[in-house]
């Protein structure tokens, strides 16, 4: 497993802070913990619905297709090219 305090300049860890996506609120407590204005912020995740809530507060919402059968055929898309 990753340790992600390693790599991030801060995580926000759903038990600790008593919150769990998609609740805005952990949204707005991220940024502010980071000092970061939505409008500046991306959030990726593979759930459209925690997506959407980011969305929702002015973040940045990238959704990530973790099914492997769409990243092989996203490749062989990309191969026809």
């Amino acid at each position: 497993m990753l340790d992600f305090a390693n790599i991030f300049d801060d995580v926000v860890d759903s038990h600790e802070v008593g919150m769990r996506k998609p609740n805005r609120a952990i949204y707005e407590l991220t940024l502010h913990r980071l000092g970061v204005e939505a409008h500046r912020a991306a959030f990726l995740d593979d759930a459209q619905s925690n997506v959407d809530a980011a969305s929702a507060v002015g973040i940045h919402g990238i959704w990530v297709d973790i099914d492997p059968t769409h990243a092989v055929q996203r490749v062989r898309q990309l191969a026809n090219l």
